[in-house]
Formats: structure tokens, sequence, C-alpha cells
């Protein structure tokens, strides 16, 4: 297994070529919302990962959890090699639609020899905000 280091939710990751360092846009963990049905934004999870062996591959998994504990995305991403040390990885999930307020899970797991083990959680606070009436 890998070990987690940190993971942020932002808007997009920009990975400059020549330097490698990368600037995260938009960090957020809270959106304020004028209506339901809305769009949840597109997102992007971005972690850091340290190798803990030699012969090592990272298998993980991204999942939405809705309020009322609905899964609303998931995402897999298999065999991921560490050309280093240390790993980043960005994982941009779509806009989807929701329908409630509240706080919405992003769960990072790893897959183990045997099972997925949920290694951060990250919370998105959904804040409906009605709109008053302009008079």
């Amino acid at each position: 297994m890998a070990k987690h280091i940190w993971s942020v939710t932002c808007q997009n990751a920009i990975v400059d070529k020549h330097t490698n360092l990368v600037s995260y846009i938009n960090s957020f963990d809270q959106i304020g919302i004028p209506e339901l049905p809305y769009a949840f934004p597109p997102l992007v999870v971005a972690s850091l990962w340290k190798r803990e062996s030699d012969e090592e591959d990272l298998v993980i998994k991204i999942e939405v959890i809705a309020p009322d504990g609905e899964v609303k995305k998931e995402k897999e991403l298999s065999d991921i090699k560490f050309n280093s040390n240390f790993h980043r990885t960005h994982i941009r999930i779509s806009p989807f639609e929701i329908n409630q307020a509240g706080e919405f899970k992003i769960i990072i797991k790893e897959k183990t020899k045997k099972k997925w083990k949920k290694v951060k959680q990250l919370p998105i606070i959904i804040d409906f905000q009605e709109k008053e009436d302009a008079k």
C-alpha cells in the first residue's frame, strides 16, 4: 500500500511542465447555490501519495456521496506507477445534478490485496441560498 499524505478539492490543477510545480485553482469545501436542482460544478480531487515499497502500483477510487447516502459519482484509477517516492494524482469528476443541500462527502479509497480501504474523507457543504424576490 502507498501512504496517503494529503488531498484537496479544487476546480482545476495546473502542472508547469518545466518546473513540475502545481497550482491548485479555486480550492473549495463549500458552495452556495441559488436553486435546486443544481449542476454540481466539475471538480478535481488532488492527492499526494508516498511509495511504501519498490514493487508498488496504486489503485484508487473516488466516490462522491450525497447527504442521503446516494453515490452520485464514482471514478477508479488503476495501475498508477510511481516514478519516484512521491506521486500526485489529479482526478477530474464531471458535473452531476444535485437535488439537495447539505454535506456531500468525497471518499478516497485505496485498493489493498483483499478490499478497498478508505484513506480520506473530504466534506463539501452545499448551502442552498434561496433568492429573495425583488420588490
